[in-house]
């Protein structure tokens, strides 16, 4: 689904990267596709009472924001997991699947300073929605917040590769961090 939807930072990769070639690239990829066996592997408890088939239908609608808010939510309750999984995911996806035809049709027409601005803005705001969505888990809004002030200091020192650097690079700070705190506990 990487190379599909949700595809951004692959596409700037290769965008950015375009003469690297396959050896350099194909290794990224499936770094990037390793993220979606471990976010299943962390929402399989919460679906084990579902047949196979029906979670198979399902499977595309994981990706990040996704996996985020049922965390956050099996943690509390698993009940009805996969229609919970399925309600969240689904108007996700479809909104995807508009906003890649809408920007294929019209963004030629629309590139200008103030559509970017709005872009970005928007961007923002829902980020910042979803950071309080993973309150009190507070290692979570920390991530949110220190990947919102930090990306535009980290671009510089990644160059082409800031869009898979900094990322991984502030998720693995933040898992550090949080395993220290639980081992002083």
């Amino acid at each position: 689904m990487t190379a599909l939807l949700y595809s951004t930072p692959l596409q700037m990769l290769m965008v950015q990267n375009h003469d690297a070639g396959w050896a350099t690239i194909l290794p990224i990829i499936l770094v990037m596709n390793a993220r979606f066996a471990l976010m299943a592997a962390v929402l399989a408890r919460s679906f084990s009472s579902e047949p196979l088939g029906r979670i198979a239908c399902y499977i595309t609608l994981l990706v990040p924001t996704v996996f985020a808010n049922c965390r956050t939510r099996f943690n509390r309750d698993d009940g009805h997991a996969l229609t919970y999984f399925a309600g969240i995911g689904l108007p996700l996806y479809l909104t995807s699947l508009f906003a890649i035809m809408a920007g294929h049709l019209l963004g030629p027409g629309w590139s200008n300073a103030g559509i970017l601005a709005f872009d970005r803005f928007a961007l923002a705001l829902f980020l910042t929605v979803l950071a309080g969505r993973l309150w009190p888990h507070r290692a979570e809004v920390a991530a949110f917040a220190i990947g919102f002030l930090a990306t535009p200091l980290l671009g510089p020192a990644f160059g082409a590769l800031s869009v898979l650097g900094s990322p991984m690079l502030i998720g693995s700070s933040v898992a550090v961090w949080g395993e220290i705190g639980r081992r002083r506990r």
